[in-house]
């Protein structure tokens, strides 16, 4: 009965000592680094456009992302006209700047990882087909630039969009060529994505 006793006990006192070890182990390190560690994260999208292909162009920028957010932009004659149509329902929320260089840029924030966004510009011709177009044309390939802040970073501001590294902007002069040539050899659709994830105890981003 004594033996019977001491076992009971030694269960009764060793079973909290499992639960506390297997919470340290299991629960407080991924609590640490995805609910705190993160504050926010900002995607910004950027997009260089030269105002001479307003003649002949209009241009459409859709943006979404996996948490069912929904943009659209249309740029006509330098000025940023928003489309009718948003989806409000992610958590994603967007500031939008002006340029005098002809820059687009655009700033969705989130608070929660992971995100996967893409945006896609699409040229909407004006003119007709075998229209002879003489206008200087930069490749209006939207970049997306994410930025993380950690909780220890003071409350967060828009980066400036020229301190960013982007490649291939130059300028190239179309003279006297048709519309379905052009497109033939610069295309109509330009493309990027962007995802930020967490995965073992790190930040990941893929983006092209």
């Amino acid at each position: 009965m004594k033996h019977t006793t001491l076992i009971l006990l030694a269960v009764i006192l060793c079973i909290p000592l499992v639960g506390c070890d297997d919470t340290n182990d299991d629960d407080t390190p991924r609590s640490i680094i995805t609910a705190s560690t993160v504050k926010q994260i900002d995607m910004q999208v950027v997009i260089h456009i030269h105002p001479t292909t307003f003649k002949y162009f209009d241009y459409i920028v859709r943006y979404m992302d996996n948490q069912g957010y929904e943009y659209a932009d249309t740029i006509s004659q330098g000025d940023i006209e928003v489309k009718e149509w948003r989806n409000y329902d992610a958590s994603a929320k967007s500031r939008a700047t002006s340029s005098p260089i002809n820059l687009y840029a655009k700033t969705f924030i989130y608070t929660t990882l992971p995100i996967s966004c893409e945006c896609r510009v699409e040229l909407i011709p004006k003119v007709a087909d075998d229209t002879e177009m003489t206008f200087t044309f930069i490749n209006p390939k939207p970049y997306i630039f994410e930025q993380i802040y950690f909780s220890e970073t003071p409350n967060p501001e828009a980066e400036e969009y020229d301190n960013r590294d982007m490649e291939g902007i130059t300028e190239i002069h179309i003279s006297e060529m048709p519309l379905s040539t052009f497109f033939d050899v610069y295309g109509k659709y330009f493309f990027s994505y962007c995802q930020v994830s967490y995965n073992n105890e790190s930040i990941n981003v893929i983006s092209h």
